[in-house]
């Protein structure tokens, strides 16, 4: 019988999955059958080996994201040719270990195709933590059917996740413990800054941001340009604390203002009216940068949705 395993990652690379998959090969290999484990190119090694254990391995070609942590298929002459190789082997049974990985979906389609056998093998937590709300709710929404790709559903789950932490962090806020400025605006307006934002769901992108940006695209702005009307929108409609920070309420006021004049005109404002308060802001030593995390944010899900 040949096995073939599919491992996102694999030794040398450390790690509880790699050490996994190769017990298992090894394992596969003592009892008699044939293992082939198919897995992420590393610099210095051969793209196809056996090695000691007499385990077959091919290294597929990859971009290594966040460092190589999350290796993502790059298709090409070369995936191509190594996939038939993989292909022509005639496996008997696939394991994909982790779900969350995009060789892990194309190798649970490509068996499903080819009417071999499969088990996809989830481990940990079920998706992968990457030190950032908005790509760890994407990852828990990961399906064996690809990405979620609805704002309002990874907004929402942005929330559920950082609800708890949020709540906590604001009922343990008091006049003598406030110290940056987000805190200090908390206990002296209310407002709640970028973790209310998470906790709520992100209600300024799903009812300011991304309608701002799609209004500016659909009155034929370029994507810059719609940016810009995204983060006047934006701006003009949240209280952002950066602002505050940097200019008391007095500054954010300002900035409220001045942003919310530039778009009565249309989703389009004028270009030289925002560079005129570009200018100005700078002279006040004023930057909404809480209001351009949210336009990031704005601008993921935009492509998130194929656009």
């Amino acid at each position: 019988m040949t096995i073939c395993y599919f491992s996102a990652q694999y030794l040398p690379t450390v790690g509880g999955v790699e050490r996994y998959t190769w017990n298992l090969a090894r394992c596969t290999v003592a009892a008699g059958h044939r293992a082939i484990v198919v897995t992420s190119a590393l610099p210095n090694l051969p793209e196809h080996e056996i090695d000691g254990d007499g385990i077959e391995i091919y290294r597929l070609p990859v971009w290594p994201v966040m460092n190589g942590r999350f290796p993502v298929i790059k298709p090409g002459a070369r995936f191509h040719a190594l996939t038939a190789q993989i292909w022509a082997q005639k496996p008997d049974f696939c394991v994909v270990q982790t779900r969350m990985y995009t060789q892990s979906v194309w190798a649970a389609r490509a068996a499903k195709r080819r009417g071999i056998p499969m088990l996809v093998i989830d481990h940990s937590t079920g998706y992968m933590p990457m030190g950032n709300g908005l790509l760890g709710a994407c990852g828990r929404l990961w399906t064996p059917e690809g990405p979620c790709r609805e704002p309002e559903e990874i907004l929402a789950e942005c929330g559920r996740m950082s609800a708890p932490a949020a709540e906590g962090f604001f009922a343990a806020l008091t006049r003598e413990n406030a110290r940056p400025a987000g805190e200090r605006l908390y206990v002296e307006t209310g407002e709640r800054g970028v973790r209310g934002e998470a906790a709520g769901s992100f209600p300024a992108v799903l009812k300011i941001g991304l309608p701002a940006l799609r209004a500016a695209l659909d009155q034929g702005a370029g994507l810059e340009e719609a940016g810009t009307a995204a983060l006047l929108a934006l701006t003009a409609g949240t209280a952002d604390t950066n602002l505050f920070a940097r200019g008391g309420m007095e500054g954010q006021r300002w900035a409220v203002r001045h942003a919310g004049a530039l778009l009565e005109v249309g989703p389009r404002p004028d270009p030289e009216a925002v560079r005129a308060l570009d200018r100005a802001m700078i002279q006040r030593n004023l930057s909404p940068g809480g209001c351009a995390d949210l336009l990031a944010i704005t601008y993921f899900l935009y492509f998130m949705q194929g656009k």
